[in-house]
């Protein structure tokens, strides 16, 4: 059944269209809501029940209270460099990011912390520790003294000259400040004007000091423990040491715990003689960074978990507790991710594919993880994800074919050896393999438990994308002439015949493309700083260039209705409005350096980064063009009823446009939806609505 409805849901549809199109010009409205993939912790810091972890992309939360169970609790998005380090004092979180500014966070609402100061140093900030109205900025061109009385507007007011400083540990009215050459005291009853009391100089730097008392305590790496009598801090004196290796370090009483280094775990030793610390217990466990609480010692591992350690009986410890965090430590960086929707299929490098749940862009999940063994490039179809495996054994490197009807354990099916399998793209039932040798090959998978390569062609470049239209694919390609230079060019094919591919046009280029996409008669090139469009009306075999805009970067690019969505690397993500093609107008962007590939689903833009995925909201114009499409195919019959039900029942992709699918307009894509489609369709039921919820 066609799109044929009263008159007055018809005028209404037209309104609809034309206020879309008076509109789409305006500012496109982006805000981040979501994060994925956050793997390494750089450093945390303890207050109360909740753990403030220091992680790639901003600050995470989590609630500690029972330790069997931690839990979190938000996480706050930084940027593409998130924190370095992380201090608390008070209700407000100090935080370094290794890049300018260091941020001051307000804590007070653990569940959604906000920046709300912020200082630019001039040199990339290390450490930022508070100490009541002042706060010392550890930088590689020395330490700044701030004044934090207005925590909105931090200011300087004096600094402190040393060479390499690492950090500092404040205790009292003294500052310990260490670096490569070993630890400098300074006397700071006038935060204003310090005075350097004395300089103890080390073989190995220290990279911690803890102080405690008259006894300064320092981890000097292979120098082991080192303790210090500063009862005069003109004259400090060393009076102890342990151990040939030192890592974290803290301080419960006349008991320590000692990271050995390595992977040698941590002693616990008895220091009520600060002078001759004694050994009581031993854990396997180690740990670069250590915080207390209450009866637990929190242990932090980088890139992994984070551990709870019950230490009530001391020389007894036992592992009460641990927070698992994704060991994604290998870069996302990556153009080729793909969305349905309901999930994000992440090629992850090193790590494999990742898919993650977005059905909830505020709380993604991740579902599976380590799928093959280093993916570059991933289709998904008909319940199948077709994966490209670039890396480990040679024998293992090609197409990989996974049953994704478990989507939280996905099964290889099918496999076709390619020594450098780097990109892949579906027509009818072949999927298009991009490699080294051949460059390309057309493989069968009509059955994808047993894929066949039906034709090969070795004399198309280094594809860095592809978009295939009808029987035509158009490949962003690059390869290296005889005089060492590399030329760029977009390659169209005929597929029309898969046993026999053929080039028929190739479109030279001043700079390499990275990505390629096409809505109606327009393609679309990523290239350098711009991105072109051509005009593919008269003849799709033949692109003919129309224009090009520029975007301060286009390292990759995905396309929703009218608009084009372009991750520009450093310049973050930018938003086109290309109902127009021949005049394209940037209406939105999202601060966000590190934007190097983007897929969108109706309002859900996901971008991928060196440090994960973050997940934006674009309050774009309505889509709904007719009532109760579902699978937006422009009329409404039972396959949108049948779209409904696969989505709901059977894990299927949301409805590309949910207003659309939302036929009761009741703020949801339900069954009931699909029970309004069939009244609709079969019995002359109500007068189909598009959904216009917020």
């Amino acid at each position: 059944m066609q799109c044929n409805i009263s008159n007055g849901i018809f005028l209404y549809i037209v309104f609809s269209i034309l206020l879309c199109s008076m509109i789409s010009a305006e500012e496109i409205n982006i805000t981040h809501v979501g994060s994925a993939l956050w793997g390494d912790v750089n450093d945390f810091d303890i207050r109360g029940d909740y753990a403030f972890l220091a992680m790639g992309h901003g600050l995470m939360v989590l609630d500690i209270s029972d330790p069997e169970y931690p839990t979190e609790v938000s996480r706050s998005f930084f940027g593409d460099r998130g924190p370095r380090s992380i201090d608390i004092e008070g209700g407000y979180a100090y935080v370094s990011r290794g890049i300018e500014p260091a941020y001051i966070v307000d804590i007070s609402d653990v569940y959604a912390p906000q920046i709300i100061g912020s200082y630019q140093a001039g040199c990339p900030v290390d450490e930022i520790i508070p100490h009541g109205d002042y706060a010392f900025l550890v930088h590689g061109c020395g330490t700044v003294i701030l004044d934090i009385t207005d925590r909105a507007n931090p200011d300087s007011i004096g600094g402190v000259f040393l060479v390499g400083p690492i950090g500092v540990t404040i205790s009292g009215n003294l500052a310990f400040l260490y670096s490569f050459d070993g630890v400098m005291i300074l006397d700071m009853t006038d935060p204003s004007s310090p005075v350097e009391l004395s300089v103890f100089e080390t073989d190995e730097y220290p990279r911690l000091t803890t102080v405690d008392g008259d006894y300064a305590y320092l981890t000097c790496g292979y120098d082991g423990l080192i303790i210090l009598d500063v009862s005069d801090p003109a004259n400090p004196v060393q009076v102890g040491q342990y151990g040939s290796s030192a890592g974290g370090f803290a301080i419960d009483g006349n008991i320590a715990y000692l990271d050995m280094g390595g992977a040698l775990g941590l002693d616990i030793l008895d220091i009520s003689n600060p002078a001759n610390p004694q050994f009581l217990a031993h854990s396997d466990i180690t740990s670069w960074n250590m915080h207390l609480s209450n009866d637990n010692l929190i242990l932090g591992h980088g890139d992994s978990d984070i551990d709870i350690l019950d230490i009530s009986i001391p020389a007894q410890p036992t592992i009460a507790g641990q927070y698992d965090l994704p060991e994604y430590w290998a870069y996302v960086h990556n153009e080729h991710i793909r969305t349905d929707g309901r999930y994000a299929y992440v090629p992850y490098g090193r790590e494999g594919m990742v898919i993650v749940d977005v059905f909830d862009p505020a709380l993604p999940s991740v579902m599976a993880d380590d799928i093959t063994h280093r993916s570059g490039d991933v289709i998904v179809k008909d319940q199948y994800a077709y994966v490209t495996d670039i890396g480990g054994d040679y024998w293992e490197n090609g197409l990989k074919i996974f049953d994704i009807r478990d989507i939280d354990s996905p099964s290889m099916v099918g496999f076709i050896h390619d020594g450098a399998a780097h990109a892949v793209n579906l027509f009818d039932h072949y999927a298009l393999l991009f490699g080294s040798f051949p460059n390309m090959r057309i493989i069968d998978v009509a059955d994808p438990a047993n894929p066949a390569v039906v034709s090969s062609l070795d004399s198309v470049a280094h594809v860095n994308a592809s978009v295939i239209v009808d029987d035509y694919a158009y490949l962003a390609g690059s390869y290296i002439l005889q005089q060492s230079t590399e030329h760029f060019e977009i390659i169209v094919m005929d597929l029309s015949d898969a046993l026999d591919p053929i080039v028929v046009k190739r479109v030279n280029l001043e700079k390499e493309p990275d990505d390629i996409a096409v809505r109606g008669d327009y393609l679309y090139v990523a290239t350098n700083n711009m991105i072109q469009v051509y005009s593919l009306s008269d003849n799709p075999a033949d692109p003919v260039f129309v224009t090009e805009l520029d975007t301060d970067g286009s390292d990759a690019i995905d396309i929703y209705n009218d608009f084009l969505f372009a991750a520009t690397g450093s310049n973050g993500l930018k938003v086109l409005d290309i109902s127009d093609p021949i005049s394209p107008v940037i209406v939105g962007s999202a601060d966000f350096p590190g934007a190097y590939g983007v897929a969108v689903y109706y309002e859900t833009v996901i971008v991928s980064s060196s440090c994960g995925i973050e997940l934006f909201h674009c309050d774009l114009p309505t889509c709904c063009q007719c009532p109760g499409d579902a699978n937006y195919d422009g009329k409404t019959d039972v396959g949108d009823a049948v779209t409904i039900i696969d989505y709901v029942f059977r894990q299927g992709s949301l409805p590309m446009c949910p207003p659309s699918a939302d036929a009761n307009n009741d703020c949801s894509v339900n069954v009931a939806d699909a029970v309004t489609l069939i009244n609709y369709i079969f019995k002359d039921g109500s007068v189909l609505l598009c959904g216009e919820c917020e």
